[in-house]
């Protein structure tokens, strides 16, 4: 969101092209007449009155576009750790020509619709690597599912204890993550000493400090590549990313 300064800034600069606009037009019109600051104030009042949407559309074009610009800057400068980094859980193909990465929480709604889609394109594109990005910002319990998934991660279990998890009713709890665990044959006790790790809490330490790189506020939250799509997608949506994002490195080679 735009601050106050920010904003302020935004409508003097609007107000100056106003003002540059009609006085060409004055000056033209009438060459020794010059505005004076009370002339001014009301040409600038007088038009921010008769079209107040230019200036509320001159904001939402800026927040766009400073979005835009902040999360490509973000994506340039972590791009190690946001595709490469050997500690993030991954399915489908490891050698996959598009890489979608989702940043989720376990208690997150929207995450839990979202899943089928993604299955599906798995299902369905075998050249697709999938990242999965722990952003656990839903509370404690959120926090305590990400850590139990990525400690089965250490156990080689990370994507089937993810979409059990995923795909589970009801409040996250301990005995449910620990049922789960039992249920895919994990050493419940390595499971306990691995959700204290230091290791552990450094992972979601990093996904939390990408996510704010990428101006990323809330789960679920894609990148394609290197295209963001915040929010829940269905999976014509990922597709026609996916898609896109092959005709860019055709279309480059």
């Amino acid at each position: 969101m735009l601050n106050k300064i920010t904003i302020l800034s935004l409508v003097a600069v609007f107000s100056l092209m106003i003002l540059t606009t009609n006085t060409e037009q004055s000056f033209a019109a009438e060459p020794s007449k010059a505005l004076n600051k009370a002339e001014i104030d009301k040409l600038i009042h007088s038009y921010i009155m008769e079209n107040p949407t230019v200036i509320l559309q001159s904001v939402e074009n800026y927040q766009k576009r400073d979005q835009t610009e902040r999360r490509a800057e973000g994506i340039k400068k972590n791009s190690r750790l946001l595709f490469n980094d050997p500690t993030t859980p991954y399915a489908g193909n490891p050698n996959g020509d598009v890489t979608v990465i989702e940043f989720f929480d376990y208690n997150c709604g929207y995450c839990k619709r979202v899943w089928p889609e993604i299955a599906q394109l798995l299902d369905n594109d075998s050249n697709v690597k999938f990242l999965m990005k722990d952003y656990p910002i839903l509370g404690p319990s959120s926090e305590l599912a990400s850590k139990w998934a990525l400690a089965s991660h250490k156990q080689g279990k990370y994507f089937e204890f993810h979409k059990a998890l995923i795909d589970s009713k009801g409040a996250v709890n301990e005995k449910k993550l620990e049922k789960i665990a039992k249920t895919l044959s994990l050493d419940i006790s390595k499971m306990k000493k691995d959700v204290q790790s230091d290791d552990v809490a450094l992972t979601i330490q990093k996904n939390r400090a990408l996510a704010v790189d990428l101006g990323i506020t809330g789960t679920p939250a894609f990148l394609v590549n290197e295209a963001v799509a915040p929010g829940a997608v269905s999976y014509s949506q990922l597709k026609s990313m996916v898609e896109e994002e092959r005709r860019k490195q055709a279309a480059s080679k």
